[in-house]
């Protein structure tokens, strides 16, 4: 049997007010968007909302300095490195934000890890996780890399907890932060700018 097509109109506005539908399309989990779980954008105002100032660039880093970074914190994709460094209202440095881009097990996740101006972590926010959705941990789980710097302790099962059913995602995570923190240190942004118009 064939509906009219005004009958299927008329049931689909039934169903689904335009408003309802509004709601369920914003609602849908951003995994559906190609992976995207935030964009850099809200990530950046999320970790330094009093930040004013987001100074973007490309750390390239030698061969000497790449094989530091792997000194201190394993393996390294790339030597090219992005960062925001986020100042205040009066040219104070906030935190650097840096991007890291990375496999998982076969695909990639990309992290957003902030620093403090001490060296230490100030948040981690995923910016996109291309693997399966069970294979994401829980926002509590980046949570403890909070406050921590780089050191021994910054390594699953001894100051971080490795995630039962996300082990990879959990080694993948810790050295993407431990690569940043050690990024950081050989390269420590202006602890304060120029602000005046």
């Amino acid at each position: 049997m064939t509906l009219p097509m005004r009958w299927i109109s008329s049931m689909w506005r039934w169903a689904f007010p335009s408003s309802a539908l509004l709601a369920l399309l914003v609602a849908l989990p951003a995994t559906v968007r190609g992976g995207e779980i935030v964009s850099l954008d809200a990530a950046l105002e999320r970790i330094a909302p009093e930040a004013v100032v987001h100074e973007k660039d490309t750390l390239v880093l030698s061969k000497e300095k790449a094989a530091a970074v792997r000194r201190q914190a394993g393996p390294l994709s790339s030597r090219l490195v992005s960062r925001y460094r986020l100042y205040d209202r009066e040219g104070k440095l906030v935190a650097t934000a840096y991007i890291d881009t990375h496999l998982v097990r076969s695909l990639a996740e990309t992290l957003l890890i902030a620093v403090d101006p001490d060296g230490k972590v100030r948040s981690v926010e995923v910016l996109a996780f291309k693997e399966p959705p069970e294979y994401l941990p829980r926002p509590g789980w980046y949570a403890q890399f909070n406050g921590r710097e780089l050191g021994d302790e910054l390594r699953i099962r001894k100051g971080i907890r490795v995630l039962a059913g996300a082990t990879l995602s959990s080694h993948a995570a810790t050295d993407a932060v431990r690569r940043c923190l050690a990024v950081h240190r050989l390269f420590p942004p202006p602890s304060r700018i120029d602000t005046a118009p």
